[in-house]
């Protein structure tokens, strides 16, 4: 016999669904000015060192003078003392360039230093760069330095053109134009000075011929015998006289003696007076070009001027003693 049993079970209530809460709509934020910005901070240039070369052992004096270029602190003391040190220990052409091209070393040195710095300068072996950096350094540099580097440079050389000297407007390469206008006016100058000269002397030679012929009219070749004598005798005559007024003027045998012939040093000083007169424009443009000049230029000049001076007054001697 099968029996039933019922149990109660309790069935759960259906899921309720809630609805979805509606999310507030997003907000903008209010806009915010950006900080101000600081402008960027420009470093200042380190000055360029000076290469190290392997042909000479200078690398620590050349690492002295370096930290004394770069540090803004180096005193005027502590550049010049690396510069001597460096120099004692030997520097090559490049290196000199490089701190002739230095305006802080330049700005330092004495010029007995720029001197031998300067003195290590190969110029003729400069590139157009080289050249253009070494006249810009050179024209901002103390009047000392500027007289070294004119003392020991040519500045009128290749390459130097732009560079001003000392008590000076122009550059050397306008200079240079006025120094050949002026040798040319000196030697047109000279010209025509040596050309009235020319003139006077051969006119003075003239004049003098025809006093020694003892005043003999030009035309004595048509004279005849008879009328020749006559003049023979006259001029016995007056040299007897001119013998017995004055005993010293003429020999025992009645003639001049060489000695009286001779030109005498008045002569000769007047003579020089006015030949040195006649080139007075050359010898000032030559004194002008010697003061615009520098350097080996301007021992060259002096030399030229000189001794053409000098073979002036020989010629002027010799010329003299001649006639």
């Amino acid at each position: 016999m099968c029996t039933a049993r019922w149990t109660q079970t309790s069935v759960p209530p259906p899921p309720t669904t809630q609805p979805a809460p509606v999310e507030p709509p997003p907000t903008t934020p209010p806009p915010t000015t950006p900080p101000p910005t600081s402008p960027p901070t420009t470093m200042p240039a380190q000055p360029p060192s000076v290469a190290s070369d392997p042909s000479v052992n200078n690398a620590a004096e050349l690492a002295a003078l370096n930290a004394a270029i770069s540090s803004p602190t180096a005193t005027t003391e502590q550049v010049q003392s690396a510069v001597t040190n460096l120099l004692n220990a030997g520097v090559t052409g490049s290196q000199a360039t490089e701190l002739a091209t230095s305006p802080k070393v330049l700005s330092s040195i004495n010029s007995k230093q720029a001197t031998a710095v300067f003195k290590e300068i190969p110029v003729g072996k400069l590139d157009a760069s080289q050249q253009a950096a070494l006249v810009t350094a050179v024209s901002a540099a103390p009047q000392g330095v500027k007289n070294a580097f004119e003392g020991t440079i040519d500045v009128y050389g290749a390459g130097l053109d732009h560079y001003v000297p000392v008590g000076s407007v122009v550059d050397v390469g306008d200079r240079r134009t006025l120094i050949a206008a002026a040798a040319a006016t000196a030697v047109a100058g000279a010209a025509a000075a040596g050309a009235v000269s020319r003139g006077s002397t051969s006119s003075g030679s003239s004049s003098r011929s025809g006093d020694s012929r003892g005043g003999v009219p030009t035309g004595a070749d048509t004279l005849t015998d008879a009328q020749m004598a006559s003049v023979a005798r006259k001029m016995g005559r007056g040299m007897l006289k001119k013998k017995s007024d004055d005993p010293n003027k003429l020999g025992p045998d009645g003639e001049l003696p060489m000695a009286s012939a001779r030109p005498t040093l008045s002569t000769i000083l007047k003579r020089l007076v006015r030949e040195t007169a006649a080139i007075g424009f050359t010898i000032a443009g030559g004194v002008v070009v010697i003061f615009t000049l520098s350097g080996a230029t301007r021992k060259v000049a002096m030399i030229a001027l000189g001794t053409a001076f000098l073979l002036h007054v020989l010629h002027v001697v010799m010329t003299t003693r001649a006639e």
